[in-house]
């Protein structure tokens, strides 16, 4: 970097307007992230066109360009997900009090998870393998071109899946207990022959 393009960084590192605007507009725990991102935007900008920096101090706008970056931190910019939204999720965390976790709820879901994961294993191995793709986000038309299977097929036995699931989720919910879910058989339809 040119010792001037140095020389100007620092000036704008420590410009009294710029300071005052990440004061004012970012939480302190967030301010030296959010300056430090700023300066990345200006090295990016320079990169992509070049003298962008002399420029703007040279003429004095560079400082609002700043300002302005700032600014667009509080909206959805890529900084405000990273850094506003992850902040956000820890203070839930600590506000939640341990007194108002459901334990007992919480031991019927774990109930409930292991009796899908039972039904899963129950599955035919087809349907289990088809279902984990689908899971996994692959488009299912490529999946059928790929593998020969034909499309109505794979979504065939996706419902078929899910409705399993479902039947399950119902069956527990009007037992109204999950106590003896992992007791209880997965009742799986039998796999239809693959057309």
């Amino acid at each position: 970097m040119h010792i001037e393009k140095c020389v100007i960084i620092e000036d704008l590192y420590r410009n009294r307007q710029f300071n005052e605007a990440i004061a004012k507009l970012i939480p302190s725990h967030l301010q030296h992230d959010a300056k430090h991102e700023v300066f990345i935007a200006l090295y990016d900008k320079e990169e992509k066109d070049c003298g962008f920096l002399e420029r703007g101090h040279s003429e004095g706008w560079v400082v609002w360009y700043m300002i302005r970056t700032v600014m667009n931190f509080s909206r959805g910019s890529k900084f405000h997900r990273e850094y506003f939204t992850a902040h956000a999720e820890i203070e839930n965390i600590e506000d939640n009090k341990i007194e108002d976790y459901d334990f007992e709820r919480d031991e019927q879901l774990t109930a409930f998870e292991n009796q899908v994961v039972y039904c899963f294993q129950k599955l035919h191995w087809t349907d289990r393998e088809i279902f984990n793709v689908y899971l996994q986000g692959e488009n299912m038309v490529e999946f059928s071109k790929k593998t020969m299977i034909p499309y109505r097929s794979l979504k065939h036995i996706i419902k078929r899946v899910k409705d399993t699931i479902k039947q399950q989720y119902h069956d527990s919910i009007n037992s109204n207990s999950f106590d003896d879910l992992p007791a209880r058989v997965c009742k799986a339809p039998k796999p239809k022959s693959m057309v």
